[in-house]
């Protein structure tokens, strides 16, 4: 029986996507909708179907231009208070990362708190975040100005500033989850997305539509010079804007109906701001498509261009006044937007007698008027698409399936309705590796009589039900329907990890790798665990780039880690100059992986007017898979240093140190470390007329025990974190050989408050004992610069002392390139020679300073102007470099 529904004018475009539309699903987790053309019928669609296959209608394209793109939140955000959601979004460079977080189902809102949550200049590093490493990994400061890295003898010469592992692992948090659960594809994201890239090696623009969404999005952001080439089937991917900066283009070859193109791309640079070579590099690139980007302008249906005068493609600190600035753009261009909405459709529309009623047919009698309640006016493919899912969830034991037939002169859509088949049995496929609560939920239906529409939407609501947020790999991949014998063969992926493989490692041992890796095989994935993984395997500065991949076939997941391995000879030079140390420099010669296992081996050479030394060592950070560490060092030392009495000045002295050292620790995992050390030294003191008190030459045998917690976010100039330490060591005369016995105990903690963005809070506290047989050369030593200004380094040594201090640092606002910073510092110091003797009050020494500071890439560079009382002295001081 046929309900006849009123006449309903269609437009033309969606008469003739459904003549053209395939019917294919681009979901894996549907039953086959057997979507195929019924006799009498031109084209026949099923409720199943995903998307329309016919070009989309409204199409989003974002273009590049560095940090002015964030004006691109501000339109998403007035399409979406319009409630327009585009049907595709294509992007280029910051277009792409923009566009590709809306694409993956964020927000505007979501968008711009992530966006304010980023350090930007940050992500111009490929310094592993310190957090990351292991305490013994934190140990090795960086001392270096300059370094080379070694490919045999020849200088490796690196493509770009960083190869931008930090701004994909930023990717890879909000978008890991989201492209597994799609399979890679982002046509079945819940906007379909392109990012556009350029391929080097040929000079073409490359459309990326499948594959991993966080490297397609980091691809299309990777600026020559700036960022290295992303290396994907055999392609060298750059940033799209070399080839396409407003894909407009792309829109239209998709079939768009209407292109919404937001161009935010820079005006050419102007002289000032050309020194860096990729900002030449970008001015090039800017010249050499302006022609082309007026063209790619015109095309665009309607053109939102935000007045981002004087805004800079590196100016990061605007993120709110260009929100705002794109938001007040988009909304002066709704009402065209609405227009070519409308228009896209009326320039298409066919007269109503070529497409003469939509009926409704195969429903009981009684059920007719009920559907009509249900059934929209079908404007739209995807109209259709939903009045079929709305049908199919209300009568889920009937097949629905859109048809149109009839001839030129009345033609028809009809939704058209049909008792479904029964399910006899359904087999979950791999039984045995799922929750038996699953196995239940997916047989009872059965027991009571379901259809197949119907057990699709039960096994639609267990995915719902089931759903695990931080496993994306568990769930329902595909349905086999054996019609003959009404068998469905449910297939779910379990969501565990079958194996791991690593690639790209030509140096280093794969276990390397792997220990870092908390996922195991056999194991249920977890996005957490694998995002873990990767910082990891990062932070232990063998890879310029680690990328993470799961392969999904039969129900089975393997975990591919692809690694880009650096070159691991490294010379390294350092120099640094100080009012109290004179001028020193080192040249050091380093293997960062011996022999794979990423094992440290240096050999290193300092000279300067009060210092000597050589030095060479082997430095383990890891032992195997265990969390055991491991260094030996073999060194010279030579230091000179002045002599005080009573704040006076009377000679200068030398301590020559020779031996070894060999420390084992265990790690507890990045957060600390208990170390075990063997020291065997010779020590010598001298001084240039043979008049220095203390001097001789003794033997130096000692075990100690140390322990370490250094939580510090960054060096210099921490923000936030602790740095606590102590260790016990007993110099052995009878076991070991030592001259003396004697024994010694330190303690120091320190920690970092941030107070704002701006002012940071730094309280320390020191405090070391040893007994009346501690050896001079083992004294604690204080003064200096950065250890208690006001007094000349080392001024001031004992048996025991105890140090407070307290340091308050601002963080200037400036547009220069280098932070600076003004500290005040108050220290309070009490220095013993003897353990035993009474403290006093009186016997304290108070320092007030100021420092001015700034961070650049030679070190720290600080002035520092310091009062010591009750001795009412003044000290200034200058350094420039890192210490070492």
């Amino acid at each position: 029986m046929s309900g006849s529904l009123p006449p309903t004018r269609l437009f033309v475009g969606v008469f003739l996507a459904l003549c053209v539309f395939s019917g294919v699903s681009g979901a894996t987790n549907r039953i086959p909708s057997q979507a195929k053309s019924q006799p009498g019928c031109q084209q026949t669609f099923a409720a199943g179907d995903s998307r329309p296959t016919g070009g989309p209608g409204l199409v989003l394209v974002l273009s590049g231009g560095g940090a002015r793109g964030f004006a691109q939140i501000g339109v998403l955000k007035a399409l979406e208070e319009a409630h327009l959601q585009p049907d595709l979004i294509v992007g280029t460079s910051i277009g792409a990362v923009i566009g590709g977080l809306f694409a993956a189902g964020y927000s505007a809102e979501e968008i711009l708190r992530f966006t304010r949550q980023v350090d930007w200049n940050s992500l111009f590093s490929d310094r592993a975040a310190r957090q990351e490493q292991v305490v013994s990994q934190k140990s090795m400061l960086r001392k270096h100005i300059f370094q080379i890295r070694l490919n045999g003898l020849t200088p490796y010469i690196p493509p770009s500033l960083t190869y931008g592992q930090r701004i994909l692992f930023l990717l890879y948090r909000r978008l890991l989850g989201a492209n597994l659960r799609v399979g890679g594809d982002f046509d079945r994201l819940p906007i379909a997305f392109r990012a556009i890239a350029t391929d080097l090696t040929r000079g073409e623009r490359v459309v990326l539509e499948r594959g991993d969404l966080a490297e397609a999005i980091c691809a299309s952001l990777a600026f020559p010079l700036l960022f290295a080439p992303f290396e994907k089937e055999g392609k060298l991917l750059v940033d799209g804007g070399i080839s396409d900066n407003l894909p407009v283009d792309v829109a239209r070859d998709l079939g768009a109906g209407c292109v919404l193109a937001v161009d935010v791309t820079a005006p050419l640079r102007r002289p000032e701001n050309m020194r860096a070579p990729w900002e030449i590099a970008d001015q090039v690139t800017t010249i050499m498509m302006r022609e082309r980007l007026a063209a790619l302008r015109a095309a665009a249906d309607v053109l939102v261009r935000p007045d981002l005068e004087g805004v800079e493609s590196t100016d990061f600190r605007l993120l709110d006044t260009l929100v705002q600035r794109g938001y007040r753009a988009m909304r002066r261009q709704l009402p065209r937007l609405q227009a070519c909405l409308a228009r896209m459709n009326q320039e298409t529309a066919h007269p109503p007698d070529l497409l003469a009623k939509v009926a409704l047919e195969g429903l009981p009698q009684d059920q007719q008027s009920l559907a009509g309640g249900i059934l929209n006016s079908p404007l739209s493919p995807r109209q259709v698409l939903g009045d079929l899912a709305r049908l199919q969830t209300r009568w889920p034991h009937f097949q629905f399936r859109a048809c149109i037939r009839g001839d030129v002169t009345s033609r028809e859509l009809v939704f058209q309705a049909q008792p479904a088949p029964g399910v006899k049995r359904v087999t979950l496929m791999p039984a045995s590796r799922l929750p038996d609560s699953l196995v239940l939920a997916v047989q009872k239906p059965v027991n009571e009589g379901i259809s197949l529409p119907a057990l699709r939407l039960w096994l639609d609501s267990l995915q719902t039900a089931f759903q695990q947020p931080d496993n994306p790999l568990f769930r329902l991949e595909r349905v086999q329907w054996d019609s003959a014998s009404g068998v469905a063969i449910v297939h779910w992926n379990p969501g565990r990890v079958d194996a791991i493989e690593v690639r790209g490692n030509r140096t280093t041992r794969p276990y390397v790798v792997l220990r870092e890796m908390p996922l195991k095989p056999g194991a249920p994935f977890s996005l957490r665990e694998a995002l873990k993984g990767i910082q990891n395997i990062y932070s232990t500065g063998l890879f310029y780039r680690v990328l993470l991949h799961v392969q999904t076939s039969g129900g089975r997941n393997l975990l591919r880690i692809t690694v880009k391995e650096r070159d691991y000879t490294v010379l390294q030079m350092g120099a640094r100059v100080s009012s109290e140390r004179k001028s020193q420099g080192f040249l050091e010669l380093l293997h960062e992986n011996f022999l794979g296992t990423a094992t440290r081996v240096s050999l290193l050479g300092s000279v300067g007017e009060l210092v000597r030394k050589a030095e060479a060592s082997i430095f383990s950070f890891r032992l195997f898979r265990t969390y055991l560490t491991s260094r030996l060092r073999l060194y010279y030392h030579e230091r000179w240093d002045d002599y005080y009495q009573a704040f006076r000045f009377q000679q200068d002295y030398r301590i020559i140190r020779r031996g070894f050292r060999f420390g084992l620790g265990q790690q507890i995992a990045r957060l600390g470390l208990i170390l075990a050390e063997l020291r065997w030294e010779t020590v010598q003191v001298t001084s240039r007329d043979g008049t220095f008190p203390y001097e001789g030459k003794r033997r130096v045998r000692s075990f100690r025990i140390s322990s370490v917690v250094d939580r510090r976010d960054r060096l210099p100039f921490p923000r936030r974190g602790i740095y606590n330490r102590w260790f016990w060591e007993t110099g052995s005369q009878r076991i070991l050989g030592s001259s003396r016995p004697f024994l010694r105990l330190f303690l120091a903690l320190e920690s970092y408050h941030p107070l704002g963005r701006r002012l940071n809070l730094h309280p320390s506290v020191q405090f070391g004992t040893g007994d009346l047989t501690v050896p001079f050369t083992e004294w604690y030593f204080v003064g200096g610069q950065h250890d208690f200004p006001g007094l000349h380094e080392r001024e001031l040594f004992g048996r025991q002392f105890l140090k407070a201090g307290l340091d308050w640092r601002y963080q200037l606002s400036w547009r220069f390139p280098l932070e600076g910073f003004l500290v005040a510092h108050y220290g309070l110091l009490g220095v013993w020679r003897r353990p035993d003797e009474a403290i006093r009050w009186k016997d304290f020494k108070h320092s007030a300073s100021f420092s001015f500071a700034l961070n650049s890439f030679l070190g720290p560079i600080e002035m520092t102007i310091a009062h010591l009382f009750p001795e009412d002295r003044n000290l200034v001081y200058f350094s420039l470099g890192f210490q070492f």
